[in-house]
């Protein structure tokens, strides 16, 4: 504990995590926090364990030996991740089933700013991440990714991006469109986009970002095992083509 509160006295002189270590350091430790720890701290409302149950049940495709939905406590971050990105990668999703989960994704994320590596994870500039995700892999993926995520981000509230912003701070910035009540007047075309837009955000950080990311260390049978469960394969998964050899110039 007193070498997490060193560093989160640190980065409140700074306002931002940008050093490749402190970044894998903090993913680590973040991404192992279970859903016991996350039950602890959030409010009832979140209601976390039925999110960890639906993700397990849909988009891991597992069926558990009984109803006794109290494995889910054993259950980590990656875990879940790694799961919308198994979905993603596995099967064809025309009707956005997996941004239907990105609100709730989201809610729980902002709501664990009390643990210290939640705090410092999300003091992360998203600069520095997909650039650290870069240099672990090699791919400019990441970088073609964070370019989306600016894209995106200047059609929701006029958010701008810069080399400092936060995942805090873009998170913040969504939740104005993204959770907006309709009102007679608006279009509902443009209000569903907005929202829709919102929830892409969303899933670009944690599920083409760091779910990709960590994906090398998540085997999904080995997760039905351990949750007593029994995983139904989906088809074989179809690779995209990537083009490494592409630059992308971040619009900051």
């Amino acid at each position: 504990m007193p070498k997490q509160l060193d560093r989160i006295m640190r980065i409140s002189d700074k306002g931002y995590v940008d050093d490749f270590a402190d970044i894998e350091e903090i993913l680590e430790h973040f991404l192992s926090y279970t859903i016991e720890t996350l039950t602890c701290v959030l409010p009832p409302g979140n209601k976390v364990h039925e999110f960890a149950d639906n993700i397990v049940r849909k988009l891991g495709n597992i069926e558990l030996e009984s109803s006794d939905n109290t494995y889910t406590d054993t259950l980590r971050i990656s875990d879940l991740l790694c799961m919308m990105r198994y979905f993603e990668v596995s099967f064809s999703d025309p009707d956005h089933i997996l941004l239907s989960y990105m609100k709730n994704l989201w809610n729980n994320i902002i709501s664990l700013k009390v643990l210290p590596w939640a705090e410092l994870f999300l003091a992360i500039s998203i600069d520095s991440l997909m650039e650290f995700f870069s240099s672990k892999t090699g791919s400019l993926e990441y970088m073609e990714l964070c370019w989306r995520i600016c894209i995106s981000t200047k059609k929701c509230a006029a958010f701008e991006m810069t080399k400092v912003t936060t995942l805090k701070m873009l998170l913040d910035g969504i939740c104005g469109d993204m959770f907006a009540s309709w009102n007679p007047g608006f279009d509902t075309d443009e209000y569903i986009d907005k929202i829709e837009n919102c929830c892409l955000i969303v899933k670009q950080v944690f599920v083409d970002g760091i779910a990709a990311w960590y994906y090398n260390r998540f085997d999904i049978l080995e997760l039905s095992k351990s949750i007593k469960g029994k995983a139904i394969k989906f088809d074989e998964p179809n690779d995209d083509c990537d083009n490494d050899d592409e630059i992308y110039e971040i619009p900051f």
